[in-house]
C-alpha cells in the first residue's frame, strides 16, 4: 500500500511539475503580449502627439488668417462712407452741369 501511494504522489507531483511548467510558459508568453501591446500603445501616443501638434498648426494658421482678413475688411467703412460721400458729390456736379447747359 505504501508503494501505490507513493506513486500516486509521483504522479501528483509530475502534474504539478507539468502544470506550473505549462503557467509559467502562459505568463512568458503574456509577458510577451504585454511588452508588444506597450509598444504599440508607445506609437499610438506618439502619433497621436503629432497629430494635435498637426492640428494645433493648423489651427493656428487659420486663425492668424481670420485676424489677418479683419484687419484688411477694417477699413472697408470708412471706404463706403469715402464713396458715398464721392457718389453725392458726382451728383450734384451732374446736376449743375445739366443746369449750366440749359442756361445756354
Amino acid at each position: 500500500m505504501n508503494e501505490e501511494r507513493f506513486d500516486r504522489l509521483e504522479k501528483i507531483m509530475e502534474q504539478l511539475v507539468t502544470m506550473v511548467g505549462n503557467n509559467n510558459s502562459s505568463i512568458e508568453e503574456l509577458r510577451q503580449d504585454n511588452k508588444e501591446i506597450k509598444q504599440h500603445l508607445d506609437r499610438l501616443e506618439t502619433k497621436i502627439d503629432a497629430g494635435f501638434k498637426n492640428t494645433k498648426e493648423a489651427n493656428d494658421a487659420l486663425l492668424e488668417l481670420i485676424e489677418k482678413t479683419y484687419r484688411e475688411a477694417e477699413p472697408l467703412p470708412r471706404v463706403e462712407a469715402k464713396l458715398d460721400i464721392l457718389a453725392k458729390r458726382l451728383f450734384e456736379n451732374e446736376a449743375e452741369i445739366s443746369l449750366l447747359k440749359r442756361a445756354k
